[in-house]
């Protein structure tokens, strides 16, 4: 048996003498923990069932090995040598080539299950009895598979910028691909300049430092796909996406699933079809005062934007994983045993308590309290439009500022989720209600109930008004100082966009430190107010059911109607969010979560 097949591979020295690996790699790792970088890593080799197969392997030699996989034509330099880098500062790290591709012997496989019938192959060949797997693209179709063929081998899954088998659009990746890798050749470019980036000056810039980070290592660099090679991998993915859907709900493993938002070869909405069908958490536990709801709808609000994206983390502490989602309309399944105003079969809306979010989910438990019976008169969809902006509007209008009739009232951004539902709360309680919106939506607003109506794009509002009793801040910092100016004497600015206010700090039964925080944060809007003669507060909504109770009457009643600018389904939920952060959203963007 050749030392290859002993899994030994023999790999040029600087002096031109043999080395094995662990010669190799004992000048790298020299005590567990220790890292070589990706660039510097040697060409290793092992056979498999046959098969040469090329890898490199960093970082330290204890622990769970995590395998890569990569995506359609790459080789062992097609790796980002930064991530992997990171990677192996805590695991061991092997990036293979698959078989017929880079220094990989034999002929390219024709079909997914063929290349993760050879990765098992390889990792037994490794010596490994259990692995992590980090697919990207093609890898993540190959790692998919290799979960299922042997369950007991993976301990945890990675899926980026990949789908599931039959997923929406990766039968045509290659239409897709080939007019812009024939735009790369007559640019010069690398093809995944326009394949992985997008055309914003921002994606340029990343596109072009991650090209440069492929090309770091400049010796003994891995051999470029072949044209055939890649012909085949095409036709194993075409094959992928016409083959029936797998059982992905099998899977009893951690599951990590990523990409970007508007994917270019595999749709983003693949990651969340993988993530519905992936998906084996038990109901979530009902306790006492709690009410489990099936979800038939939910909406989508800046709120979710913001804590995705960290800029709650002091109010919000979420730790990930975390499900999004603040809004929902659904069905009674069961009730905890002190519950007494709701029972299965009730339909219902809610927006759940901070720290008990998650509507993007086909199932929640809620306390009874934060709920509410879902107005009769309107859809599922209607009704999950409501909650979370029309408690906003009803605790800045009613709660906190006491609008009066007769009163004036500036409401910012009239025609969003948020701004819909104000103007005609405001109206209803007999205020003279001013906002602003562009020219197309003047008449929108018109027809909530605003009596005036600036156009923010050619008027500015802080020369049209003045005198207002109370203002309903939701834009920036420069927005809110203008606001401050069209305020009567002892007038109130309630703003849901910051900054939290020590008021705030104090309710929220915050420490010391947060408390201090919070009163540097607001200590700029806190000082004009106090310099005008008016007066400031944040406000950061709660769930409360009686208030939503007091709201469905106003619906049933005809006094205020849901605003939806568009319903996405349940597996277009990334577009959704997108589609919200674009701000151009009429009133409020709801997903139907189908049953």
């Amino acid at each position: 048996m050749s030392k290859t097949e002993q899994g030994i591979a023999l790999i040029p020295g600087a002096s031109g003498a043999s080395r094995t690996m662990e010669q190799v790699m004992s000048n790298y790792v020299s005590h567990p923990g220790s890292v070589v970088r990706y660039v510097d890593a040697p060409n290793l080799s092992i056979s498999a069932a046959g098969i040469t197969f090329a890898y490199r392997d960093i970082g330290p030699r204890t622990g769970v090995p995590l395998i890569l996989l990569n995506h359609w034509g790459a080789v062992l330099d097609n790796f980002d040598p930064r991530i992997l880098d990171g990677l192996a500062t805590r695991h061991r790290v092997i990036a293979i080539d698959y078989r017929g591709i880079g220094a990989s012997s034999g002929k390219a496989p024709a079909t997914v299950g063929d290349m993760a019938r050879d990765t098992i192959a390889l990792v037994a060949a490794l010596g490994f009895e259990k692995i992590d797997l980090l697919g990207f693209s093609l890898g993540g179709f190959v790692a998919q598979d290799i979960a299922l063929k042997a369950p007991g081998l993976v301990r945890k899954l990675i899926l980026t910028g990949t789908g599931p088998a039959g997923g929406k659009g990766i039968e045509k990746v290659g239409p897709v691909s080939w007019p812009l890798m024939i735009k790369g050749l007559l640019t010069l470019r690398d093809p995944k300049f326009y394949l992985f980036f997008t055309s914003t000056v921002n994606g340029r810039r990343a596109a072009k430092a991650f090209l440069a980070r492929l090309k770091e290592r400049k010796a003994d660099r891995d051999k470029a796909a072949t044209p055939a090679a890649l012909l085949r991998q095409l036709k194993a993915i075409k094959s992928w996406g016409q083959q029936a859907p797998q059982d992905l709900g099998s899977l009893r493993i951690p599951v990590l699933i990523a990409n970007g938002d508007n994917d270019i070869m595999v749709p983003t909405a693949n990651s969340t079809d993988m993530a519905r069908r992936i998906a084996t958490m038990p109901e979530p536990e009902v306790r006492d005062d709690d009410v489990l709801v099936r979800i038939h709808a939910t909406a989508v609000n800046v709120l979710d934007s913001k804590i995705r994206g960290g800029e709650f983390k002091l109010i919000l502490p979420y730790r990930p994983p975390f499900i999004l989602g603040h809004d929902v309309a659904g069905t009674v399944v069961r009730v905890g045993r002190n519950v007494r105003r709701f029972k299965a079969g009730d339909e219902v809306y809610a927006r759940p308590r901070d720290h008990r979010i998650g509507t993007f989910a086909e199932f929640i438990a809620m306390n009874e309290a934060d709920m509410a019976p879902k107005p009769a008169n309107i859809s599922m969809e209607e009704a999950a439009s409501i909650p979370l902006v029309g408690l906003t509007a009803w605790q800045a209008l009613v709660e906190v500022g006491k609008l009066k009739p007769g009163q004036k009232v500036f409401i910012q951004a009239g025609s969003g989720g948020v701004g819909t539902f104000a103007i005609q709360l405001a109206k209803h309680l007999g205020a003279v209600v001013a906002t602003t919106t562009s020219a197309k939506n003047v008449e929108l607003v018109k027809s909530l109930g605003a009596d005036l109506v600036i156009d923010y794009k050619t008027q500015d509002f802080e020369k049209v008004l003045s005198g207002y009793d109370l203002v309903l801040h939701s834009q920036d910092a420069k927005t809110l100082d203008k606001s401050l100016r069209v305020l009567k004497p002892d007038g109130l600015l309630i703003s849901i966009s910051g900054p939290p206010d020590p008021e705030f700090a104090r309710e929220q039964g915050m420490n010391i430190f947060l408390k201090l925080v919070m009163r540097l944060l607001s200590r700029g809007a806190r000082k004009n107010a106090r310099k005008l003669g008016v007066r400031f507060s944040f406000l950061f909504m709660r769930a409360q059911g009686q208030q939503l109770r007091e709201i469905t009457s106003l619906i049933e009643a005809g006094v205020i109607r849901p605003i939806v600018d568009k319903v996405f389904p349940f597996e277009e939920t990334g577009d959704a969010l997108a589609y919200v952060e674009t701000g151009r959203a009429k009133g409020k963007v709801v997903i139907a979560v189908a049953h």
